[in-house]
């Protein structure tokens, strides 16, 4: 699994709401609402909105708990290494830098 795989799977599961599911049916392929024949159950495709900083956020305040370092807590820290790597102007995880998404990895998944 890549690194971009890791942090995307920790970031859906912090944040579920960045999968949406689209039931088809498999007789016609249309979603069930615009089914012009006897709907028929197909596996559910889905599609994952982009990750932003914010989601990648939140799943760092979902992992496993660290100490503190002197003044800061090791959430308060783990952020702002985070958006020290984070490039800014691009606001999607697939659009972050190689090492970014190892720090990302290795902090969410706990592997640091």
């Amino acid at each position: 699994m890549t690194d971009l795989e890791k942090v995307r799977a920790a970031c859906v599961e912090a944040v579920p709401e960045i999968r949406e599911e689209y039931p088809r049916c498999m007789g016609c392929g249309y979603g069930f609402d615009y089914c012009k024949k006897i709907p028929k159950v197909c596996p559910i495709k889905y599609s994952d909105r982009p990750i932003t900083l914010a989601d990648v956020l939140l799943a760092i305040k979902t992992a496993p708990a660290r100490k503190a370092y002197g003044h800061l807590t090791a959430l308060e820290r783990t952020w702002f290494q985070t958006i020290t790597h984070w490039n800014l102007r691009k606001d999607s995880l697939d659009e972050q830098s190689p090492e970014c998404l190892s720090f990302l990895a290795g902090t969410i998944t706990n592997n640091a």
